[in-house]
Order: C-alpha cells, then structure tokens, then sequence
C-alpha cells in the first residue's frame, strides 16, 4: 500500500481504496478481500494489537469465508509459534472476542496507557468475573461506536472492581461503584 493506493503484485483479484491509516486495522481490510477468494491464510505479525484485532473482527472473517482458516505466525525476540486464530476464538466465544476491542483499549495498547499496577492478566481475570460489563464491552463491536451511558457504567464497574479489592461482593463485582470514592480509598488507606 502506498498512500491510499493499493500496489498490488501477481495476478490475483484487484482490491477497492482503502482509507485505514493504521497497519494494524488495514491488515483486516487486505485479509477480508483475500479470504473472498481463498480459504487459508496466514498473518505474520509481532504485535499484540493485530492478534486482539483479528480476534474482535473473527466474526467479520467468518461472514465472509465460512471455511476461512486463519493462522498467526507471531515472533516476539526469538521466540516465534504459530496460533490457529479459528481455535483461539472459539475457545474464548463471540462474545468475548467481542469485548476484546473495547477491553484492550481501556486496559492499555500501543496508543493508550494501561491501569497502574494492574497488567492485562489481573484485568482480564477481572472482566471474567463480570458478565454484564463483558456483555456490554463487546457490544462496541456491533455498530459504529458511541459512548453510550450504559458502556460508562460498565467501565466504571469494571474499574472499581481492579481497585476496590476489599469490598468485593459475593458477585466479585465491587459493592462501590464509584470511582472517585474507590481512588480516594485506595489512597487513605
């Protein structure tokens, strides 16, 4: 790609203008478009993002090739193992796949700081625990997206949760659900 020209090679199908500017969201574009011709393909990749990417798009992927196999060479130093992104989505569920886009931009990515103290393991847990945020988290997915007043309240459940560790409830949800007065508690005590 060059600029929003698509410079192409071989004799396969030409592709439409793409206006993604980031890499990371374009590769979705380019994969959809070949998954229309082919039922295999593989993405290489070292970064996290485009994993988490392929994950909330993998029902988009499925819409357009039901026996697309897709599979992520991934190398982090020298380490490099290949992921079957089919499996991974299933394993995890549509929903959760889903939810991903929206929990890995709140919890920290390439442009977007993360929680102090809390990595993405403890966040995940986290949202594990909480059905309804999760419902909501991957609701972002299914339309453009808008901040909408219950995607506040979820998050704001989900962060008094990661902090408010001593007033959990049966439900492991927080029994605040109060940012301001769980910060202000976390810092007097």
């Amino acid at each position: 790609v060059a600029g929003e020209e698509v410079i192409r090679t071989g004799n396969g199908p030409s592709m439409g203008r793409c206006n993604h500017e980031e890499a990371d969201t374009r590769l979705v574009v380019h994969l959809l478009h070949a998954l229309r011709h082919f039922s295999l393909a593989l993405v290489q990749t070292g970064d996290t993002d485009v994993i988490v990417i392929l994950l909330c798009n993998f029902h988009h992927i499925l819409a357009t090739n039901d026996a697309a196999q897709v599979w992520i060479s991934f190398q982090a130093g020298t380490t490099k193992r290949m992921i079957n992104l089919n499996d991974l989505a299933e394993t995890l569920g549509s929903i959760k796949c889903k939810a991903l886009a929206l929990f890995h931009a709140f919890t920290g990515s390439d442009s977007t700081s993360s929680f102090k103290f809390k990595g993405k393991r403890f966040c995940y847990k986290t949202l594990e625990k909480l059905p309804s945020v999760l419902d909501k988290f991957s609701t972002v997915t299914s339309s453009q997206f808008q901040t909408s007043p219950s995607i506040c309240e979820a998050a704001q459940d989900f962060v008094c949760t990661l902090y408010d560790s001593d007033g959990l409830s049966t439900t492991g949800q927080s029994s605040n659900n109060n940012v301001d007065l769980v910060r202000m508690d976390s810092f007097c005590h």
